[in-house]
């Protein structure tokens, strides 16, 4: 019994590492959306304003479905604890989202799209209805938000996840600002 050996050349085998660490690199880049990335900042030297009023439950509806190989896009519980998170940051609310309070906010998210952008850039719009309701139905405050971030990040999944991120964010800040500047009480 004859043993066969074939050569390789050493070009090959680099060629398939390169290629393999290539493909191991671009994974690694391809981490899903992060709700912590998405909650607004606040500006804490604005003057000190409150409802005087709690968030007894967040819901939301609207969502955009991700499909194999496209952009991810934000998900509803992402969504939510971004909001969550966002507004009780804000002190706007006494309390937000723990079973008891006079409103209920419902969150309608309308559209999550892109821009024709340049090479390594992404702009990512995110348009966003908030509706507070008390526990009779009657609206209190409502407004729709559309807002878009870009990111200029050189690997294209990291462009994509930071300017949805950024989006999403942008239009988080868009409602506590709209809250602090128009809510009536």
């Amino acid at each position: 019994m004859a043993i066969s050996t074939t050569f390789i050349p050493p070009s090959s085998i680099i060629k398939n590492i390169l290629f393999v660490s290539l493909v191991l690199l671009t994974l690694a880049n391809c981490a899903g959306l992060d709700s912590k990335n998405m909650v607004a900042q606040v500006d804490e030297t604005a003057a000190p304003f409150t409802t005087g009023q709690s968030i007894a439950k967040i819901e939301i509806r609207g969502e955009k479905e991700e499909v194999f190989g496209g952009p991810a896009f934000a998900q509803k519980d992402q969504i939510i604890d971004a909001a969550r998170a966002t507004l009780r940051n804000s002190g706007l609310f006494t309390s937000v989202d723990e079973g008891q309070g006079e409103l209920r906010l419902e969150i309608i998210v309308r559209s999550q799209n892109q821009l024709d952008s340049m090479m390594l850039e992404y702009t990512a719009v995110t348009t966003i209805t908030y509706r507070f309701t008390d526990p009779s139905g009657k609206i209190v405050w409502f407004k729709t938000y559309e807002t878009e971030f870009s990111s200029h990040a050189f690997s294209g999944a990291t462009r994509t996840v930071e300017a949805r991120e950024g989006s999403v964010r942008e239009n988080l800040a868009s409602l506590v600002e709209g809250i602090s500047t128009s809510w009536k009480n």
